[in-house]
């Protein structure tokens, strides 16, 4: 259920700007940060931003690094800015209704890189031990973290957490990982830690050997 703290006037645009504390789409907690003199909420989940009001720190929040804080403000950049009505409902620029627009929403989850699996790629894994005595086996995801230098190469899956394949970290090697604590893993301002490469294809682990070196 949507949650209201306060209204805020902006005199620049005439306008109410509402804040909205939880994601109006997927209804999550959202953090925020503050841009261009104003303050932003964002949902990375369902890749959207809506401004709050005014904020009188134009260069970020201080609580983050300046590299943490350009790293939150690179990446919201790029999501669709929405504006809430009166009625406390989000409408996005071109003034179509969020709420109207379920189905339009990103239910694509194929370009949403805090998706860690994808329904296709849950699929296509294969479980726990099946590819064991494959001296070459295809590694179907790959994940990242931009934050550190850490890779995971995912071969196996167990349908439900646990996960093999292998990890580029302290020391390269093959071993067991969680999905979902790879999942919920967050930075300041709830920046994902861990990523998929969306530009990755399903490779045998000979080849991707190759091209790390």
């Amino acid at each position: 259920m949507r949650k209201f703290s306060f209204k805020a006037r902006d005199d620049a645009a005439g306008e109410t700007l509402v804040d909205v504390t939880e994601c109006p789409m997927c209804g999550r907690f959202r953090e925020s940060v503050d841009m261009d003199c104003k303050r932003w909420r964002y949902c990375h989940k369902d890749r959207i931003r809506w401004c709050v009001g005014d904020n009188r720190e134009p260069s970020g929040c201080s609580s983050i690094s300046a590299e943490q804080w350009h790293a939150i403000v690179d990446r919201i950049n790029e999501y669709r800015v929405v504006e809430v009505t009166e009625s406390g409902r989000l409408k996005d620029t071109s003034g179509a209704l969020a709420s109207d627009r379920g189905a339009d929403r990103e239910s694509d989850e194929d370009g949403d890189a805090s998706v860690l699996l994808t329904p296709d790629i849950r699929q296509r894994l294969p479980k726990l031990y099946t590819t064991e005595n494959d001296d070459d086996p295809v590694v179907q995801v790959k994940w990242f973290s931009p934050w550190m230098n850490w890779t995971w190469y995912v071969t196996e899956f167990d349908t439900e957490d646990t996960c093999f394949g292998l990890v580029e970290g302290h020391a390269t090697e093959w071993g067991y990982f969680s999905l979902k604590e790879l999942q919920a893993a967050r930075g300041p301002g709830g920046v994902c830690l861990v990523e998929r490469d969306l530009y990755f294809s399903p490779t045998r682990i000979s080849m991707v050997e190759t091209r790390r070196r």
